[in-house]
């Protein structure tokens, strides 16, 4: 368990069942197979707590369910409108066992969750001190029931073209910070990976996608159809993906064949002024703090 003066504590989903004093909690779960044993301990050799890990929430796992099963658990003809295929067993189960972390949550009295997948790693060692001071105002406005979704882990290259709000800030020592943007309702993030919802947020969907018929990353969907009322992201992203780990959901990689894209050369996006005026970069950093986060 983190604890943080004055700070959100940060622990395992099934501490936080049973930890007598819920008032300043926020609760982790991380997704994971059961026979996923190799991926837990590179999580731990990663740096992620080991009672993060020892206590992950169990994944759906309907890789080898038939047809039927599939057809009581997802709505197989809207996937097909809205997708233009019918979805994988494996995206089936993903979204089932996030589905399955969201009304744990909403029947619970935590005002938020943080939820990762056993493929998360945090893409800097000082990932894990920035989470407690970026989550406090989040923590503030879920008990507030703001609707919102953070996401952890986007990369660069899939950053809104658009220079977005900035909300906070916060960061270990001089040089190494981070923000929170508002992405809006048009953006191209996805991946479930590593990320916070509201309890709101999460009844919101419970009530709308029953059965499922949405795979567990499709945001701006859902922020489109008003599941959520924020998307916001950390810049830069805390916890990303490596890029030799396997897909569990599509292990044939049939879905990433269709849509993969020729490479690119990466280039930075030069920074331009926002809302907040015509300041530099790191001056406008070094102005923000948790305290001046507002939805």
């Amino acid at each position: 368990m983190t604890k943080t003066q004055n700070r959100p504590r940060l622990a395992s989903w099934r501490d936080a069942e049973t930890d007598s004093d819920k008032t300043d909690i926020i609760p982790v779960a991380l997704v994971s197979l059961d026979d996923a044993t190799e991926r837990r301990a590179n999580l731990r050799q990663a740096g992620f707590p080991a009672d993060w890990v020892e206590g992950y929430w169990p994944a759906s796992d309907l890789r080898n369910a038939d047809e039927a099963h599939l057809a009581e658990i997802a709505d197989m003809e809207h996937f097909v409108r809205s997708i233009g295929r019918r979805p994988l067993p494996g995206e089936i189960g993903c979204a089932l066992s996030h589905r399955r972390v969201m009304e744990w949550l909403a029947n619970s009295d935590h005002p938020l969750v943080l939820i990762f997948e056993d493929d998360a790693r945090p893409a800097d060692p000082r990932a894990f001190d920035v989470l407690p001071e970026i989550l406090m105002p989040l923590f503030e406005h879920g008990r507030q029931g703001a609707s919102f979704i953070l996401h952890l882990g986007v990369k660069r290259r899939r950053r809104p073209k658009t220079v977005n709000r900035v909300l906070a800030g916060c960061g270990v020592g001089f040089w190494h910070r981070w923000i929170v943007r508002d992405a809006g309702k048009d953006h191209s993030i996805w991946l479930t990976h590593a990320y916070v919802i509201s309890r709101e947020a999460a009844r919101r969907t419970l009530a709308v996608e029953t059965p499922i018929r949405t795979v567990a990353d499709d945001f701006m969907r859902r922020g489109q159809e008003g599941l959520h009322d924020h998307f916001l992201y950390s810049e830069p992203g805390l916890f990303l993906q490596p890029p030799d780990s396997g897909s569990m959901i599509d292990p044939t990689e049939v879905i990433r064949k269709v849509h993969i894209k020729p490479k690119r050369k990466s280039w930075k996006k030069p920074e331009q002024p926002n809302a907040m005026g015509k300041l530099k970069i790191m001056d406008r950093l070094r102005r923000l703090s948790s305290e001046t986060f507002h939805l």
